[in-house]
């Protein structure tokens, strides 16, 4: 290939600084000089379907794997250690006499180059590892979350990746085979599995909000799964752009009376991720009649939530088919997946080689126990698919506590347990104005004082979006005689609160909801969101719920951290999402058009040269000064609707 490929053993001492600055500069080459060893490493494994991975896992005393072990803990597969008994070698501390040489997907970089080559020159068995079908809570491609719930728990070995489809693979070799059968004490476990992970709706990823999704107008529904444009599994599945294009125009006329779920991607919803793109776009929509009736989907919702509500599933390669199939739905296939082609699936392409009739028991059975491994990073040993399940069962609790995700079924997820105190730490508790910190009074001076100029003593409607314990209310009502405002909060006790020492009759009413909640349309003349939007998931939904709600005209007091002066990155806080740049905002403002009326700047703590929060200011210090480019950035916004 016109490539000198060293094989004399070398060892590298490379310290994790060296090992991130390699991995960047080789992500700038490896297409260009590695990807011809993709076709030599499928020539070479292509015949390697039946390898004793059992064995393998058990016997290997020296495990080569082909990754910087920083990378390795940086995609969150440090644990797949746990399934070896031998020693785990990674490509900074290198050596060339292994038991057995693993690479991590098919993507050709230098590590995964160099560990081909040497396979061959010291003929040491090959595998490539893959994510299992249960793999965690949150994916790998979103840094911004604790890597525990990043982490994979489970993991697959084979010859040739499960959705490669021109040759044969470990697992389609098992599906394959006749000989293979299940007993009935296997039935029944998948049975019961299978059962397990729809009631508890685990999927691969964990992270999602639970919840039956509103969407559509007619009681048939089907489903277009879309995925992250260019994943291998695509291109090796059998499928490209026109096959996606193909599968919603068949999916369009085969279901005329019923609406059309295109669901986008989980990775691409990861804001600025390399994968941040998928198939079908709002534009790509407009070309089709009866376009009423085509949803896209982009908010996030749990996998097996949003099965629930379908009645047909159209998919290329998607696992998500095969979850569909464990629902009993009917699941129509423009790919290749491993789950195609067994008689379970309508199939719009054939693979001559998948010649045997699967049950839906006996595909799970092997793929997701015979074909995949776990572990159990709390006993840190490799476990069974039943303790694997019950792990994220676990940490998938804590994580939708923690992080205020929504979960409309309280058998999974009860809501109420989450921190909303109101010493959770990000609270004013005080029960009168001089105990409240200036930086948060001054926000609603300025929304009072405007509206007040703005409305002078006419009757108004207003709301106060997290209102805390309604002292912000109170200000706003205090100097607008005349106005009434929802003040609406998560937490029970602040409501309490509020109620108790902040409320003026007749003229403030303050509920206690959590967000995802709904507003009334075009009711209200000004909203208050302070401090408020870096605390949703779903920011997108949170905006469209307000400004659905303003008149138009009607203004929206908006403010949230700033990442340019005070890093989220650097600082962490278990209670924010996202911290907004101001051109994260801007581009916001632009596309729902909003009218920047003034923009104010706030600092509130100090900070250090490195980037950390090391105290908080004097309160002399915390004033809002105009256009000043502050920790907080505070807006003054008129919502206008054409």
């Amino acid at each position: 290939f016109g490539i000198k490929i060293i094989t004399k053993p070398i060892r590298l001492k490379l310290d994790m600084i060296e090992d991130n600055i390699i991995h960047k500069v080789n992500n700038h080459i490896d297409k260009i000089y590695f990807y011809p060893f993709i076709d030599k490493y499928i020539n070479i494994q292509k015949d390697k379907y039946n390898y004793d991975i059992e064995n393998i896992l058990q016997v290997s005393k020296k495990i080569f794997f082909a990754e910087l072990q920083y990378y390795l803990i940086e995609n969150d597969k440090l644990f797949i250690k746990y399934l070896f008994k031998g020693e785990l070698q990674f490509f900074n501390d290198f050596h060339s006499k292994a038991d057995i040489m693993i690479i991590w997907g098919m993507n050709m970089y230098y590590h995964n180059a160099r560990t081909v080559e040497m396979a061959l020159a010291t003929d040491t068995k090959l595998l490539i590892a893959e994510d299992g079908f249960i793999r965690s809570i949150n994916n790998f491609v979103n840094k911004t979350i604790p890597s525990k719930y990043r982490n994979s728990i489970s993991f697959t070995f084979s010859n040739l990746p499960h959705f490669f489809a021109d040759e044969i693979t470990a697992l389609e070799y098992m599906l394959n085979n006749e000989k293979l059968k299940l007993d009935n004490k296997q039935i029944e476990r998948a049975k019961y599995l299978i059962d397990k992970i729809i009631k508890n709706k685990i999927s691969k990823y964990n992270h999602q909000p639970i919840y039956k999704p509103e969407i559509g107008k007619n009681k048939n529904k089907v489903l277009v799964i879309d995925q992250s444009y260019g994943d291998m599994s695509i291109s090796y599945g059998w499928a490209n752009e026109d096959t996606f294009k193909n599968m919603l125009e068949v999916a369009i006329k085969e279901n005329y009376n019923a609406d059309i779920i295109i669901k986008t991607h989980p990775d691409a919803l990861v804001k600025n991720s390399e994968r941040a793109k998928c198939y079908y776009s709002l534009d790509d929509l407009e070309i089709y009649e009866r376009r009423e009736n085509i949803y896209l989907m982009s908010e996030e919702i749990n996998p097996i939530s949003l099965l629930e509500i379908v009645d047909k599933v159209y998919v290329c390669t998607s696992q998500l088919g095969f979850e569909a199939l464990m629902m009993g739905k009917e699941v129509h296939v423009f790919g290749m997946p491993f789950y195609a082609g067994y008689g379970l699936t309508i199939d719009y392409q054939k693979c001559e080689r998948r010649t045997n009739r699967r049950t839906l028991e006996e595909i799970f059975y092997i793929t997701y126990i015979n074909y995949s491994y776990y572990v159990n990073p709390e006993k840190e040993e490799r476990c069974e698919i039943e303790d694997a399940i019950d792990y994220l069962i676990k940490l998938r609790r804590e994580y939708f506590l923690e992080f205020n995700i929504r979960c409309d079924d309280k058998n999974i997820v009860d809501l109420s347990e989450r921190d909303f105190s109101l010493n959770s730490g990000e609270r004013q508790t005080a029960k009168n104005l001089a105990g409240i910190r200036k930086d948060h009074l001054f926000r609603y001076e300025l929304a009072s004082n405007f509206l007040e100029k703005e409305f002078n003593q006419n009757k108004t409607y207003g709301a106060d979006i997290f209102c805390g314990n309604g002292y912000g209310s109170y200000v706003v009502s205090s100097k607008l005689k005349n106005t009434k405002i929802l003040s609406v909060d998560a937490s029970k006790e602040a409501i309490e609160l509020a109620n108790n020492y902040y409320k003026i009759e007749n003229r403030i009413k303050f509920i206690n909801k959590f967000f995802p909640f709904e507003l009334e349309k075009d009711k209200y003349d000004y909203v208050i969101s302070f401090e408020s939007i870096e605390h949703i998931q779903d920011d997108i939904q949170f905006i469209e719920t307000i400004i659905s709600a303003i008149k138009n005209n009607g203004y929206w007091f908006l403010s949230t951290p700033n990442e340019e002066k005070m890093s989220l990155k650097k600082n962490n806080n278990k209670f924010h999402f996202r911290h907004y740049t101001n051109k994260m905002v801007n581009d916001i403002f632009k596309k729902y058009n909003l009218k920047v009326i003034e923009q104010y700047g706030e600092d509130t703590y100090s900070i250090d040269k490195n980037g950390l929060i090391t105290g908080t200011l004097s309160e002399d210090k915390m004033k809002l000064i105009k256009d000043y480019n502050g920790q907080f950035m505070v807006y003054i916004l008129r919502v206008v609707k054409e």
